[in-house]
């Protein structure tokens, strides 16, 4: 992603500020609650616009809050995020979510929880080897935990 690697997941959106908002000492203390936290006081943040390409055709155009790219299927707690999904398929998995008041988060994560995600009004997701990413102002992004600077492109890639 926008030419480094990362080996299970990125982010871009409201969970890559709700990563770097949640400082060590937070995170010690607290855990994923911290993570929790500070996510839910990023809920009032507004979602960005943005174009996502596929494989170089357009895949969703609008408002998005989150943008997640796996190649794993679960994550915390043995949660499945990306149903079928394989490191080893070639292919990453791409998930967008839309969700921006709290009832719609709260909808989204119940039934990501549940494993039934692709039923979220909120969630849409593909798998491809090439994808792009344009928002509409600098976004925050992390790659496997790690924060990056916040960006308007991602070119993801396999």
């Amino acid at each position: 992603m926008n030419g480094e690697h990362f080996t299970v997941m990125s982010v871009a959106g409201l969970d890559a500020l709700m990563i770097k908002d949640a400082d060590a000492g937070l995170n010690d203390r607290f855990g994923r609650a911290a993570d929790l936290w500070t996510g839910a006081r990023k809920l009032k943040s507004s979602p960005a616009r943005a174009t996502v390409k596929v494989e170089g055709r357009r895949f969703h155009q609008g408002n998005i809050t989150c943008v997640l790219v796996g190649n794993v299927k679960d994550v915390f707690g043995g949660i499945e995020v990306f149903d079928g999904s394989r490191p080893d398929d070639g292919l990453l998995e791409i998930g967008i979510v839309t969700a921006k008041r709290l009832t719609q988060w709260a909808r989204t994560v119940s039934r990501v929880v549940l494993g039934r995600a692709e039923h979220s009004p909120f969630v849409v997701t593909t798998r491809a080897s090439k994808m792009r990413v344009i928002f509409d102002r600098p976004t925050a992004y992390e790659l496997d935990g790690g924060v990056r600077k916040a960006t308007k492109e991602l070119r993801i890639k396999v």
